[in-house]
């Protein structure tokens, strides 16, 4: 998330629902040595909320999606992120911007909540709406996760990747 679009929404999530705001452990997992990961920290430093952390990328993310009560993907361009087929699995509920594929991923109301990018008034009531009724986040998860399973499945996808792979490979007469 944009510097400027974080601090946005914090403050708006902390002006109305400061106990939720106060409460909650935000992550951005995957943190690197880039100079954007600098300007974050810097950032969350200057917020001053220790709730509010950078974790370093690591190669066990299943963890974290298992302790998280959400996930939240707020990129201006993606095609078709790993993050929210991984968050599907770990029968997340999911609070994304609808760009390019995603939506394709997602259906927003019924899978999951998709905002406009850049929308920061958008993403704070989707984090407000999702976390104040968990029932109804739970029943998103459930239907992204059956969706994730069905549509996705590598028992699903590999046969139609090795005929694809055979179509291409056969000489063109």
């Amino acid at each position: 998330m944009p510097q400027n679009r974080i601090g946005k929404c914090r403050d708006l999530l902390w002006r109305r629902a400061p106990a939720l705001a106060a409460t909650g452990q935000f992550l951005l997992v995957g943190g690197r040595d880039t100079n954007f990961d600098e300007q974050m920290a810097a950032l969350l430093r200057e917020l001053g909320r220790p709730n509010l952390r950078i974790v370093p990328a690591t190669s066990q993310p299943l963890e974290y999606y298992g302790a998280a009560d959400l996930a939240v993907c707020t990129s201006y361009e993606e095609s078709f992120p790993r993050v929210i087929m991984e968050a599907m699995a770990s029968h997340l509920p999911i609070l994304s911007t609808g760009v390019h594929g995603i939506g394709d991923m997602l259906e927003s109301g019924r899978s999951g909540l998709l905002v406009p990018p850049g929308d920061t008034h958008a993403l704070c009531e989707g984090l407000q709406h999702l976390l104040a009724q968990p029932e109804r986040a739970r029943a998103y998860a459930a239907i992204a996760r059956a969706r994730v399973v069905a549509a996705y499945d590598s028992a699903v996808l590999l046969p139609h990747q090795t005929t694809l792979a055979e179509n291409t490979a056969r000489p063109h007469r």
